[in-house]
């Protein structure tokens, strides 16, 4: 497993710095009046860049405000991460539940409703979920479904200064954006589990006087997890841009939000940067996937 491990970090980072490398590339190929003037081959400004970028973790100065690359991306980051670790995980596991619902009791109101509603987040665009949960539970607007647990979005606050209003703030984004998760799993679960639920060891499992719980947890749900995860990783570049939509209706300060503005007004420093960290959030998320299903799954090792 350990194997599995340093081959799938050892791939992920290959692809980071090769991502990073055609950024670099074609950005100079489109605007090169846009970089300062440089009598080296480019070749060797790749080269410096790649370094500066992996190495010292510099990627010059920005338009934001004269500062640096790296100081936005030091104080938007652990916004991005607030969002994205919890609302994967939580959009997969509501999934998986959901799925397992509706693939051990099909026909029933239940499993009618839990597909109905996978059917709609599907189709229904992320940045207009967002705007109608924030019409729905923001006390700013007088919302028919104010809570005290749903602030208005702008509360965003730090984990680390203000736990609770970090949790208060990050409810709402978080259900957004794992709504779409879950609903994909939910219907990839069903599928999965609909296949396994026949398999013969499933049925001696049954026929043994286990309890169907107990054979659905053990038996049946870690098989079926696999292609839930290989799903949800080929998706991971979609979910990140979802999370772009999610940071800008609900005015959360990640980095990824600034994306559009970066390209907008040609900061090529600070959109650099973005690839340089969005990708990492990509393989990051994929790579995870890879070695949970290699857990579950061990024909995945070889």
């Amino acid at each position: 497993m350990a194997a599995v491990i340093l081959r799938r970090l050892l791939a992920a980072l290959l692809a980071v710095v090769m991502v990073s490398a055609l950024t670099f590339l074609v950005l100079h190929w489109l605007r090169p009046d846009a970089f300062p003037p440089d009598d080296r081959p480019l070749a060797v400004e790749l080269g410096r860049f790649l370094f500066d970028a992996f190495v010292r973790f510099e990627f010059g100065g920005s338009f934001v405000g004269n500062r640096t690359v790296a100081e936005l991306i030091g104080e938007g980051l652990p916004a991005d991460l607030s969002l994205l670790l919890v609302a994967v995980p939580l959009g997969v596991v509501a999934g998986m539940a959901g799925g397992a619902v509706c693939a051990t009791r099909p026909g029933t109101l239940a499993s009618r409703v839990l597909e109905g509603l996978a059917a709609f987040f599907l189709i229904a665009p992320v940045f207009w979920l967002g705007l109608m949960a924030t019409l729905l539970f923001s006390p700013e607007i007088d919302a028919p479904l104010e809570l005290f647990f749903f602030p208005a979005p702008q509360s965003y606050a730090p984990l680390t200064s203000d736990p609770l209003a970090w949790l208060h703030a990050m409810s709402v984004p978080w259900l957004v954006m794992g709504a779409p998760i879950a609903a994909l799993s939910l219907r990839m679960t069903r599928s999965a589990l609909a296949e396994v639920l026949h398999e013969p060891y499933v049925q001696t499992a049954h026929a043994k006087g286990l309890k169907p719980g107990t054979v659905l947890r053990r038996h049946a749900l870690p098989p079926a997890a696999a292609p839930v995860l290989s799903l949800v990783s080929v998706y991971m570049s979609l979910i990140i841009g979802n999370a772009v939509l999610v940071e800008l209706v609900f005015s959360l300060p990640g980095v990824l939000s600034r994306t559009a503005r970066a390209a907008a007004i040609g900061d090529f420093a600070l959109l650099q940067g973005l690839v340089v960290v969005s990708s990492a959030l990509i393989v990051l998320c994929t790579t995870t996937a890879d070695v949970v299903q290699a857990r579950l799954d061990p024909r995945t090792r070889r």
